[in-house]
């Protein structure tokens, strides 16, 4: 293996396991919180928009990574049926906290940001982002797993 090849792979799995790890205790630390002091409420919530950004950076590197990896090996006609399938999941994964995640971290922001927090609508959003979550971490076990077999 070419010393490129082994760059681009650490990469890849560094800039994955932010997406898998960025995001663990957040919902916990929201769902405790969500009728606190909203000083501490606002802190955490801001937290989990910066966490938001960094997952973001980190899908976009694993992407980025991902498709060096293709082409380090040939192109996507010398690579195996799994790696199609998990980039095409990567880019669902992308679509869904593209789509659920980041605008309920930034929804929370804004009710942690208001003058009385809504404890109805910040318990709503959690409850989007924990699915959205959910979600995303069977992705990137799936995605794993077809990164393995062989």
């Amino acid at each position: 293996m070419n010393i490129l090849y082994r760059i681009l792979l650490v990469l890849h799995i560094t800039s994955a396991a932010v997406l898998f790890g960025g995001a663990i205790g957040l919902v916990r630390s929201l769902r405790q919180n969500v009728g606190g002091q909203r000083e501490v409420f606002l802190a955490i919530a801001r937290d989990a928009a910066r966490r938001g950004r960094a997952m973001g950076v980190g899908s976009m590197a694993t992407l980025i990574t991902g498709l060096a990896l293709i082409f380090t090996l040939g192109g996507f006609g010398s690579v195996p049926l799994q790696i199609h399938i998990a980039l095409a999941l990567l880019l669902v994964a992308m679509a869904t906290s593209a789509a659920l995640i980041q605008p309920q971290m930034l929804r929370l922001v804004h009710l942690a940001e208001a003058p009385t927090l809504d404890g109805e609508a910040a318990k709503k959003s959690i409850k989007l982002i924990a699915m959205g979550q959910g979600i995303l971490h069977l992705l990137w076990i799936v995605i794993l797993v077809l990164m393995i077999i062989h």
